[in-house]
């Protein structure tokens, strides 16, 4: 698995940087290294926020409903609900934005809910009220997160760490712009566009994989008349 430090030292051979290999991250005192670090913790970040529905983001809760509690908090780290999966006692539930709902009358007897209503602030509202308890199952995504740098040298990224080729292209091209060094974009900009398409074949939803196969060519015969 590759460490922040690993992608750090990565970083450091593809752009000739000066000065030794970086043996830690946890003691930069400023200077190039800090700098290196700084360009793959932000290149980390962009590529999650590329796509709200990364797999490697994914997650699912189970709620317990309450009866007489129709408002549920959202998972801590939201970014977004997957609409789709939303699932009361094994059965379909459909979900609504509050906009398009905010102006209907709510019974105020408890009954079975029929939809989860999506609140501005990012809770659900179950209508109807529950009257008893059911299990409220969802997938959702979570928020693009910074590797924490002050877990050191073995801090890692949730991307998974065979893609994070797609880091160092793009931490590359944050060097090359800093310093000055257009000679390296080409060289980045083909190494990022190729992890890219790699690791959106493989971690968005889909049949993106079969883009990533090799198709078998048909021979054919041509009869001219």
């Amino acid at each position: 698995m590759r460490t922040l430090l690993d992608m750090v030292q990565e970083l450091w051979r593809e752009s000739g940087s000066g000065g030794p290999e970086p043996q830690t991250i946890e003691t930069t005192n400023g200077g190039e290294v800090e700098r290196l670090l700084g360009w793959i913790i932000r290149a980390d970040h962009e590529v999650q926020s590329l796509h709200t529905d990364w797999q490697f983001m994914w997650r699912n809760s189970l709620v317990l409903t309450v009866a007489g509690t129709a408002i549920y908090q959202a998972p801590i780290g939201l970014r977004q609900y997957d609409e789709v999966s939303f699932l009361l006692d094994d059965q379909r539930l459909p979900v609504v934005d509050y906009l398009y709902v905010r102006g209907e009358y709510i019974d105020p007897l408890p009954n079975r809910p029929y939809r989860a209503v999506r609140m501005p602030n990012r809770s659900l509202r179950l209508d109807s009220i529950p009257d008893q308890e059911y299990r409220l199952s969802y997938d959702w995504y979570v928020q693009p997160t910074r590797i924490d740098r002050t877990l050191g040298n073995g801090a890692t990224s949730i991307i998974p760490s065979e893609y994070l080729a797609i880091v160092i292209a793009r931490a590359l091209m944050h060097y090359a712009n800093y310093e000055n060094a257009p000679e390296l974009m080409p060289t980045a900009t083909d190494m990022y566009n190729t992890w890219k398409m790699a690791l959106e074949a493989d971690q968005l939803p889909g049949k993106r994989e079969a883009h990533m196969q090799a198709e078998g060519n048909l021979d054919m015969d041509i009869f001219i008349a």
